[in-house]
């Protein structure tokens, strides 16, 4: 079963979170050989999170740099929104999530994925759905 993880679970691979050796498991399942399944604005996310780290002064410009292009090499499935709108729609409707948040659970329902996140909002509000969700310790 391959893996999807959110953004706020892929930003504590690189910066000094709550959660952040929980998130390190996840990165060495996919070194490991584990498929990882992303929407592809899941790269977007990560790089907004990394500058948000940045702007606090908890990564410096170059550890932010290092990430990003780190995040570039890994060989991520991105998975086109628009494959997947329809159901992302649907959930954003009927669990009160942003189109960013239901596009991760479209993928994961999309892809039989193991869907992971750090999010206590969307955790809780995705655990009406049939899908494989797990909760990394929140920021």
């Amino acid at each position: 079963m391959p893996l999807c993880i959110d953004a706020s679970v892929a930003v504590k691979w690189f910066c000094p979170e709550e959660g952040k050796e929980e998130a390190s498991v996840l990165l060495r399942r996919y070194e490991d050989g584990e498929r990882l399944v992303e929407p592809n604005s899941f790269f977007i996310e990560v790089v907004s999170g990394l500058v948000h780290h940045m702007d606090k002064g908890d990564i410096t410009a170059d550890e932010m740099d290092d990430a990003v292009q780190c995040l570039a090499e890994l060989n991520i499935d991105a998975v086109s929104a628009r494959n997947v709108m329809a159901s992302a729609g649907g959930h954003a409707r009927n669990l009160s999530l942003t189109a960013w948040d239901a596009v991760y659970l479209a993928v994961a329902e999309a892809e039989v994925a193991e869907f992971w996140t750090a999010d206590d909002h969307f955790k809780n509000a995705a655990q009406a759905l049939p899908l494989d969700i797990n909760f990394l310790m929140s920021p």
